[in-house]
């Protein structure tokens, strides 16, 4: 059984013309779990596209319909749009995900949003109690606090690069 597969989120083109009606557009975002499904989704609106999609136009765009339907089926059988990274951005808040979109690639490499998550919960106890903030005692709270829980690959630079980022989120 494929319970392991991650959750991928796609969504595809349909385009149907009917003489002067005419509707190209996206599908809902459909949860995929295996590539067998996916090619279910693809197949089953590529199908729709095939059937419907070239039939009438206007005097204006005559092969408008044609175009659309190519361009439909290009997406449908090359696995559709995915919507993965926007849906898995939608389960955290806005201060994890601006933090997130602020971090410098190297640090992205190092951290993922979980630790993004513990870290700000870490901040948020630090500025509870400490006059001075961002300074090096900050840094060792943090390490001390992230040790504790065998989180050990995260450097001073890391921290510093979450700081230029929680700094950012403030300014908001």
């Amino acid at each position: 059984m494929e319970t392991d597969q991650p959750l991928r989120y796609r969504y595809f083109k349909v385009c149907v013309n009917f003489f002067i009606f005419r509707f190209y557009g996206n599908t809902g975002i459909i949860s995929i779990r295996s590539n067998f499904s996916l090619f279910l989704w693809a197949t089953w609106y590529s199908l729709i596209t095939l059937l419907f999609g070239w039939w009438g136009g206007t005097l204006l765009k005559p092969f408008l319909g044609i175009r659309n339907s190519l361009e439909a089926l290009h997406i449908n059988l090359s696995g559709g749009i995915d919507f993965t990274h926007e849906m898995n951005e939608m389960d955290c808040d806005e201060k994890i995900n601006h933090i997130w979109n602020n971090l410098l690639r190297t640090t992205l490499e190092i951290l993922n949003k979980d630790e993004i998550e513990i870290i700000i919960e870490l901040q948020e106890t630090y500025e509870e109690e400490a006059l001075k903030l961002y300074d090096d005692e900050n840094i060792s709270f943090i390490k001390d606090k992230l040790e504790q829980i065998d989180i050990n690959h995260i450097t001073d630079n890391e921290i510093l690069d979450f700081f230029d980022a929680l700094e950012s989120y403030k300014k908001l």
